[in-house]
């Protein structure tokens, strides 16, 4: 069956007709990191086009892993973070610091503002830690790929996977 490619792209066809301005080739890819070229040969990525594959799937794995931090709020809300976290680690600082929207958050909620500021520094100091972790991990994933000298060094780095909770 012949495999058909776009010279200088990594997608192939298997079977069927040739599309216009692809070529044969001489086998099929032997990974999706391969690129066809004109004469019907895949080439294999640079070990620089390695590394930039590394640091591509580093960070959608770091997206994935930021992303459940805040799963389940509404983009307005996080909108309003930054306002929140600094009135809480103001007040945190100076228990007379004005706290105009924690104020009215509470308000709205129906309680008071002291428990309002204590639930907002408390959320933030634990969104910090667990941002804190993800971020570190991605700068140190990524300088382990800069620090790489062969593919096989690549192909060791992974993003750590979830350690499952801990029973109670």
């Amino acid at each position: 069956m012949n495999v058909y490619a776009q010279p200088g792209q990594s997608f192939q066809q298997v079977g069927g007709t040739c599309p216009d301005g692809w070529i044969t080739m001489q086998g099929e890819r032997p990974g999706p990191e391969y690129t066809a070229s004109e004469s019907g040969a895949w080439l294999a990525p640079s070990f620089e086009g390695k590394q930039a594959a590394k640091i591509a799937q580093i960070n959608a794995d770091f997206a994935s892993a930021a992303a459940a931090l805040t799963d389940g709020y509404p983009e307005a809300e996080r909108l309003t973070w930054g306002v929140q976290q600094s009135e809480a680690f103001a007040w945190a600082a100076d228990s007379d610091a004005p706290t105009p929207y924690l104020d009215g958050l509470a308000a709205a909620r129906g309680i008071a503002p002291e428990e309002m500021r204590q639930k907002t520094l408390e959320q933030t100091q634990l969104f910090m830690a667990a941002s804190q972790q993800l971020v570190g991990t991605r700068q140190r994933l990524r300088d382990l790929v800069y620090e790489a000298k062969t593919p096989e060094d690549l192909d060791a780095i992974h993003w750590p996977e979830p350690e499952p909770p801990q029973a109670a």
